[in-house]
This record gives C-alpha cells, sequence and structure tokens, in this order.
C-alpha cells in the first residue's frame, strides 16, 4: 500500500510540474517568445539608462530588414540612426549628440553618447515589454 500511495504521490507531482511547464510555455511574454531579426536580435522596445542616470529607450524593427527607431537620451530623440550587422551609430557631424551600440547578446545592447559640447557617457538597454512612462 505505501508503495502504491509513494507512486500515485509521484504521478500527481510529474503531472502538475508538466502542467505548470506547458502553461508557462503557452503564455511565455518574454525576449524567448518575441520576433527575432535575421541576426537573432530580439525585436521591439528597448530600455536602460547611462552611466550618468539619463534614460536611454529605443525601438528595433525587422520590416524586410533591421531597423532602430526612435532612439532617445533623456527626451531628446535622435534620427538616422545607421544599422549593420548587430551593431548601430548615430553620426554625429551636423548634430549635437552621437550614439553607437552594439549587442552583448540577442536581448541587451551596449553603446554609448556624446554631446558635441565633449561630454561623454556609456549606456547599457535591454529588451522590455513596453517603455515606461517617463
Amino acid at each position: 500500500m505505501k508503495r502504491f500511495l509513494a507512486a500515485l504521490a509521484a504521478v500527481l507531482i510529474v503531472g502538475a510540474i508538466a502542467a505548470a511547464a506547458g502553461g508557462g510555455i503557452a503564455g511565455a511574454s518574454g525576449p524567448a517568445a518575441q520576433e527575432r531579426s535575421s541576426q537573432g536580435i530580439v525585436v521591439g522596445y528597448y530600455e536602460g539608462r547611462d552611466t550618468a542616470g539619463h534614460h536611454i529607450r529605443f525601438y528595433v524593427a525587422n520590416h524586410h530588414q533591421f531597423q532602430l527607431t526612435s532612439f532617445r537620451i533623456n527626451h531628446v530623440e535622435l534620427g538616422g540612426i545607421l544599422f549593420e550587422d548587430a551593431k548601430f551609430s548615430h553620426d554625429c557631424n551636423a548634430q549635437d549628440f552621437c550614439a553607437h551600440g552594439h549587442w552583448t547578446n540577442s536581448d541587451h545592447v551596449s553603446g554609448g553618447w556624446r554631446h558635441r559640447a565633449g561630454h561623454t557617457f556609456t549606456y547599457t538597454a535591454h529588451w522590455v515589454e513596453n517603455w515606461a512612462d517617463h
């Protein structure tokens, strides 16, 4: 009788674990469940901070080619983001701000930005389900 109860308990535990794992996979919403570019980079919203605490955010799209849009440093929007492989840059020739970044894995970016006045900052950003209100 003890063996029967132990076997029944084991079956119930394994069934509960399998059900929980199946439910977690079906309802997954993290980077593993998101669309990826041809380079394996997670498409969507990214957010982070630089070394001085400035808010960094940008959006990664994949419309037949990889695009980086809406790159913001606090409330300053940069345009003309150039993307190649798993890195991007914003040229500073006629702009007040320059930025660059590269993916350190499929959903994390490291980079830096500089103000034409000479201040330079590094940042890290990661994939988020949606941007926070800032």
